[in-house]
């Protein structure tokens, strides 16, 4: 058979890594992982200097510039609409958006303004050097993505290399698709895994290497301790798996005693003294501003003070959730540790996902080693994992769930990607005695996995799924005989095309205006709207008021009434335009013809203008509200 099978894990993992990021880079446009923007909006804030949270009229996150937000903006609405695309147009089209810190506006992002600085070391190094050379924003996202994968590579080749025994079994782990996923992003959870996984394979190498441990050796691993605290205090529990180092390992065992005393207690005041920094920010939904708490990650029935009383005063109360959200949830979290990608609405199939757990059990049967640990220490690998996995149901629990829902219901596969290699390392042994085993496993299993995501991946960003749209785009540069606003669209007229003007206009000459004797504007009668059409509506606005309105008036159910409207500026240009864009499903059983498109000014007494003014109704096959892309 040759000797291709002796070819060193780390570097087996270089190659694939390589490729499938080039092909993940290929077909997820930015900000696919979930709250990536967040993500996106704390790394830049560490960029500026910003490296703890900024608070503002009780509300957290900060201060982002406008040329952030119109680079942002597209995609954040392909994240949040599962029949949303986009194409490669509109990512080339980033590349042409400069980056500019003249106008900003406050952005919440309280889910991510509250983490370390160290979870975005890499993204926001990128994001700064970038800045000097006057990068685009388009330009400033791949780099800062490019690089935070770069560290993520090194680091994982370090793991592979350092890691004493089990090599190709966490070669494949470090392989999934999920794991290839979030380090080809700005995800905080990229820094999290490379910690957590140096950690474990530094602990291993100390516990079964011939030298004896040193003060430097202690050193590295409060380094690693520290950094691991401060980046996600829930993987604390990691530490346990300290206790798999044999006392003989160390110089005597006043060492040994002192040595673990020193590493455990300075864990347990960095999270402490984390914990206490992070609940100092902390504000729940009901004392966030209401102004501002919808629609941005932030529970709305969660309350991490009453929710933590709540599981103080019932006993049982806490062991019963943990029981419930292992019991009511495997599915999700084994399949997405594997692959669940977009805001977990793409998974892989089932077939897929046996095959994987398939080929990692067999790995890590039959993975041939020279050593491995006792089996009478591997059981503190179990115990750093079910400490961990507590502390996260936990945090979970107390600031996301719903007070007294009793079970954890955002639990997510990546969230298990610093845990599951001490599981499977368990399974380790040194009966082997076939080095071929492995490599051709890991590399059928690493093809199928990753070839089977970038299929479905690709897909649900790049390719429409509607079967029919209407849309028109009006300038109002021009009307008809009758006084009718002239459309993109033959068949398309919008009303009040008397009420334009060449005082203010963002492109050509004209715009539609509002004055106080005008407070309907570019009216449009729709037909045959139905429900789980996906209405997308967006202009220009000059002036602080008037918004985008659709809204019907059903004859025969008044049930089906619906009045939707959008006023919320997104981001601003160099003339002082704002931008308006807004899209909805239609989610009531209304089959009319009576529904109605305009601009709306409700209040007479100050002036508007709108421009530029686009509409699209788009219809899929069957009713896109109540499917998602779920496990087959």
């Amino acid at each position: 058979m040759g000797n291709w099978y002796k070819i060193k894990p780390e570097y087996f993992f270089l190659l694939i890594a390589l490729f499938f990021e080039w092909r993940f880079n290929k077909v997820t446009p930015p900000f696919q992982v979930p709250d990536e923007f967040n993500h996106f909006y704390k790394s830049y804030l560490i960029s500026q200097g910003d490296l703890m949270p900024v608070e503002q009229d009780k509300r957290l996150g900060g201060n982002i510039p406008y040329s952030i937000r119109e680079f942002i903006f597209p995609f954040q609405k392909v994240a949040t609409n599962i029949k949303y695309t986009t194409s490669e147009g509109e990512i080339n089209h980033s590349f042409n958006i400069k980056f500019n810190t003249k106008d900003s506006l406050f952005i919440d992002f309280p889910n991510t303004a509250i983490y370390s600085p160290i979870s975005y070391a890499p993204q926001a190094l990128a994001l700064f050097i970038s800045q000097k050379f006057d990068a685009s924003l388009g330009r400033m996202y791949y780099n800062g993505r490019y690089f935070t994968f770069l560290c993520w590579l090194i680091g994982m080749f370090f793991v592979i290399r350092m890691i004493p025994y089990g090599k190709w079994m966490i070669t494949l782990l470090i392989l999934l698709p999920m794991n290839l996923y979030v380090a080809n992003s700005f995800s905080a959870d990229t820094v999290t895994n490379i910690i957590s996984l140096l950690f474990i394979a530094y602990v291993l190498k100390l516990s079964l290497k011939e030298e004896k441990i040193t003060y430097w050796n202690i050193f590295w691993l409060f380094i690693m301790i520290m950094s691991l605290a401060f980046a996600k205090v829930v993987y604390i529990g990691l530490v346990a798996v300290l206790f798999v180092i044999p006392p003989k390992q160390f110089k005597s065992i006043y060492f040994y005693i002192s040595g673990l005393a020193f590493l455990f207690l300075s864990a347990f005041l960095i999270t402490n003294y984390w914990s206490g920094v992070v609940l100092e920010y902390y504000t729940p939904y009901v004392n966030y501003n209401p102004d501002f708490r919808n629609g941005i990650c932030l529970s709305n029935c969660a309350n991490y003070y009453i929710q933590k009383q709540l599981i103080l005063d019932h006993n049982w109360y806490f062991l019963n959730l943990i029981y419930r959200t292992i019991v009511d949830h495997p599915i999700t979290y084994l399949s997405s540790y594997i692959g669940a990608f977009g805001s977990m609405d793409l998974f892989l199939s089932k077939s897929v996902t046996y095959w994987a757990y398939a080929g990692i059990f067999f790995v890590a049967l039959t993975e041939k080693n020279e050593k491995v640990t006792s089996i009478v220490l591997k059981p503190f690998f179990i115990a750093a994992v079910f400490i961990s996995f507590i502390l996260l149901l936990l945090s979970q629990h107390l600031t996301w769930d719903c007070v007294g829902e009793g079970v954890v219901d955002l639990i997510q596969g990546r969230y298990l990607i610093p845990l599951m290699p001490l599981l499977f390392l368990v399974l380790s042994n040194t009966a082997s005695k076939y080095y071929w085993l492995s490599p051709p496993i890991v590399l059928v299993t690493g093809l199928l996995l990753n070839r089977a995501s970038c299929k479905v991946i690709y897909p649900r960003y790049f390719q429409d799924s509607y079967y029919s749209k209407t849309e028109f785009f009006c300038d109002a540069e021009k009307v008809n005989e009758k006084g009718e606003y002239i459309t993109s669209n033959d068949a398309i007229f919008l009303e009040a095309g008397k009420y334009r003007t060449d005082s203010f206009a963002h492109s050509g000459k004209y715009s539609a205006y509002f004055d106080p004797w005008i407070q309907y504007n570019m009216t449009y009668r729709l037909k045959n709207i139905k429900r789980g059409d996906l209405v997308e509506m967006s202009a220009w606005r000059r002036g602080s008021i008037g918004e985008l309105v659709v809204t019907s008036n059903c004859k025969s159910n008044s049930d089906g009434n619906f009045f939707y409207n959008n006023k919320t500026i997104h981001y601003y240009d160099e003339k002082g335009w704002g931008y308006i864009n807004t899209a909805f499903t239609i989610d009531k059983a209304c089959d009319s013809n009576d529904v109605l498109f305009f601009l709306w000014c409700p209040d007479s007494t100050k002036r508007a203008y709108f421009d530029d003014v686009k509409f699209s109704v788009k219809r899929f096959k069957g009713n896109y509200l109540d499917s998602i892309y779920t496990v087959k």
